[in-house]
């Protein structure tokens, strides 16, 4: 007999399965009306899937593992990408970083921040031997085993799993590879053996891969008294060249695991772990410390869950969510666009060893086809943006890195002739230029232009004057640049380079006179909106920008590239269309169509992927969807599974992992199809549906101190605002009809979908 307690206990029980029962009822009911529907209710979204979300992560908690930050809706393997094989092509194996280092899963190479060897254009990333780089062995004869290879966009991690099993044994090995997302000078490698059904005991051999030594550093083993307990391994190394005369030779400091090359499963054990630790700092006191705290973290379990703990965090900050009908590939590959872009991003910015910028291949890569690991522009126009919408901090962090180098900015104008301050085309640990290509170096001088149009939209979506001396730098070093035509009243710019590098050097190219345009008038606008603002320009600002001439043929009514170009020349990549965007010019939507179209036929087939990035985002900014959607799909033919790594050209060649393709396919989504705009006054959203998609979520934007969530199905748009910096910011919406609503933290606003605005308030204590 049951006593009455067990009974009551049952009985709750029960009734807790049937309440668990009837809300998967509910989710699965409301999944099948999502995707047989061709349009969704947002209410749909918030019925029983998330009690039952929320009653699974309660159990998970209790078990002490972690919840997913992506909505239920969003299927396991649009964020770990899965394969039961390696690529052939080892370009294209994924790479894991923070920031701070990264490197290629299975490479010999590690790269790190900031740390560059070679004299002016020989500069490049310096190449550190990764002394804990292994593959597994597992050789069992007459025993199957199976392999899979997974990226964790989620996580953050590499996970190589074998399986073996028959009559006898089953063994399971797990090898995971990250870099942690906290304790930045960390690189992990975590094996975890799992065998049963076996008296006997099993061998996994570990293949230690460290390559051969650097040809970039002098290397040596550090002193015995600075080791620690658990007696790592220690290197300390220097660059072989300083990159000038003036600069320093860069020291590091490598501690790291001994790899055994065998580990022995005895018969009686059932599970082994190994975690192989490598730290690098150019701080020896900093790389020890982070040895030690991740040995201590290890020991207790939690050094992956503290990891995990940060990637979820930045999910849940900020990302992009879409619902498709049956498809996954765009959603692979914005998660994995995303993870890519912030894995080549600190957390936080360290004073002590700053961030000196994002390269067009990432943090992992360094090559000569990657760039050799300097910043172009590609990181302010191309990779900014996207980070800019979600993460302001880190978009900070990214702008801090032109910030560093402002002061050697100024003096390249100065000995070059000019007032302002003059960035480089190339940019590496010094500020100094570095570009390998002289006529770049010389010619392609729209990257001050870049720099300030970052600064611009920095300055917009934060309202915060961090970069403010560096945007009235750069419109003076224009106005120095301008050449007076005293029979038009026009101020031209000559000898340059525009983006299209297949013309130089040649006069008045409309993009580089519209970007210095737009920076003289960015640096006007300051001067309105800051009191006290004093600067030496400020007021003639006006009287520049609006004569700077942009080449224009009335007679085809749109932009040559430049002076004297002729419409059916080949063209490298987008260059005059990007005066509507990302520049925002107005024009008569009859130009803006043409330059589109005479431009779209002209494109080079060699030309980089961001290209089409840019016609999508204009096509749909006129309208016109099919054209758009065509683009779209270009723009990430250079996505490469089964990891999604990108490439800069389509045959696979160039650049890779081509982070400025990335940051064009994300734009092409935030400010394409989600139609933003960032404005002097107010945050723009005017969305549209990628074909076969029935929702997309903005989760995260940071507009002035307020968050907000943003989903558009077919025909509603839902607004809520999560969170505001302080209670003396008021935000305000105001839909086409011009109604003004104001935003309560936690409402809910349900719309048609339409354009609408979203602007701020700041009210000061009585």
């Amino acid at each position: 007999m049951m006593s009455s307690v067990m009974l009551s206990a049952h009985k709750k029980c029960c009734q807790q399965n049937i309440v668990y029962m009837y809300m998967l009822l509910l989710y699965w009911t409301s999944l099948i009306k999502i995707y047989v529907a061709d349009d969704i209710d947002l209410d749909l979204l918030s019925l029983g899937p998330k009690e039952t979300a929320s009653q699974r992560s309660t159990a998970e908690e209790q078990a002490g593992s972690l919840t997913s930050p992506f909505p239920f809706w969003v299927p396991r393997q649009a964020y770990v990408l899965n394969s039961s094989r390696l690529p052939e092509n080892q370009r294209l194996w994924p790479e894991i970083g923070n920031g701070h280092l990264a490197t290629v899963v299975y490479s010999d190479t590690i790269h790190m921040n900031g740390f560059y060897n070679g004299k002016t254009n020989q500069s490049h990333r310096a190449r550190i031997q990764s002394m804990t780089s292994v593959r597994l062995k597992v050789d069992l004869p007459s025993v199957q085993c199976s392999q899979d290879y997974a990226l964790h966009l989620d996580e953050g991690s590499f996970i190589e799993s074998t399986n073996c099993n028959n009559m006898s044994l089953t063994l399971s090995v797990r090898h995971r590879i990250y870099a942690h997302r906290t304790i930045t000078e960390l690189l992990v490698n975590e094996i975890v053996i799992t065998k049963t059904r076996s008296q006997g005991t099993v061998d996994v051999t570990l293949d230690w891969q460290p390559g051969p030594p650097s040809q970039d550093l002098d290397t040596e083993v550090c002193p015995s008294s600075q080791h620690y307990p658990r007696s790592p391994l220690c290197q300390h190394s220097s660059t072989k060249q300083r990159e000038t005369d003036y600069s320093t030779k860069t020291e590091i400091y490598m501690y790291y695991d001994q790899v055994p090359s065998i580990l022995k499963v005895e018969s009686h054990v059932t599970q082994m772990t190994w975690v192989g630790l490598l730290s690098l700092h150019p701080n020896a006191d900093r790389a020890s410390q982070a040895y030690n705290e991740g040995r201590s973290l290890a020991e207790s379990g939690s050094l992956y869950n503290l990891h995990v703990q940060a990637w979820y965090e930045l999910w849940r900050s900020g990302r992009i969510d879409l619902l498709t009908r049956g498809q996954l590939e765009v959603p692979r590959l914005v998660y994995s666009g995303l993870y890519y872009l912030l894995s080549s991003i600190p957390l936080l910015n360290d004073a002590e060893w700053p961030f000196v910028g994002m390269s067009p291949g990432g943090l992992a890569h360094g090559g000569s086809e990657d760039f050799w690991g300097h910043v172009f522009w590609d990181q302010d126009t191309w990779m900014f943006p996207s980070i800019l919408m979600f993460h302001p901090d880190l978009a900070n962090t990214l702008l801090s890195s032109r910030k560093r180098i402002h002061q050697v900015a100024k003096m390249a104008a100065y000995k070059a002739g000019y007032s302002g301050a003059k960035f480089p085309w190339e940019a590496a640990f010094s500020g100094e230029e570095v570009s390998p290509s002289e006529d770049c170096a010389n010619y392609e001088i729209h990257i001050s232009g870049d720099i300030a149009l970052a600064t611009q939209q920095y300055y917009h979506m934060t309202k915060k004057h961090d970069f403010v001396n560096i945007s009235l730098d750069i419109a003076d070093f224009w106005v120095s640049r301008l050449i007076y035509d005293s029979q038009t009243g026009l101020q031209y710019i000559n000898e340059v380079m525009g983006p299209d590098e297949y013309h130089f050097p040649v006069n008045n190219s409309a993009y580089t006179n519209a970007i210095a345009k737009n920076s003289i008038e960015f640096a006007q606008q300051l001067s309105k909106d800051i009191p006290g603002l004093r600067h030496s320009h400020s007021q003639s600002y006006s009287h520049y920008h609006q004569s700077i001439w942009i080449p224009y043929d009335p007679e085809l009514n749109f932009n040559p590239e430049f002076t004297g170009y002729r419409l059916g020349t080949k063209v490298k990549q987008a260059d005059t269309v990007m005066i509507q965007y990302p520049l925002m010019m107005v024009h008569p939507k009859s130009i803006a169509q043409n330059n589109l179209n005479f431009y779209q036929s002209n494109i080079s087939a060699k030309g980089p992927a961001m290209t089409w990035s840019i016609f999508a985002i204009n096509w749909l900014e006129l309208n016109n969807q099919v054209k758009a959607d065509i683009a779209f799909r270009r723009s990430y033919a250079n996505a490469h599974g089964p990891f999604l790594v990108w490439t800069e050209n389509a045959d696979q060649s160039g650049a890779v992992n081509f982070h400025t393709a990335i940051g064009g396919f994300l734009q092409s989504l935030i400010f394409g199809y989600g139609g933003f705009r960032i404005k002097l006054n107010w945050l723009e959203f005017n969305p549209s549906l990628l074909a076969d998609t029935l929702l997309i979520n903005f989760i995260g934007i940071n507009y002035q101190n307020a968050t907000i969530d943003y989903q558009v199905t077919k025909s509603q748009l839902l607004v809520k605002l999560t969170a505001v910096e302080s209670s003396k910011i008021t935000v305000y919406l105001e839909d086409s009809n011009q109604k003004r609503l104001t935003l309560k933290v936690g409402d809910r606003i349900v719309l048609k979908r339409q354009k609408v605005l979203i602007s701020t308030e700041l009210h000061q204590q009585m």
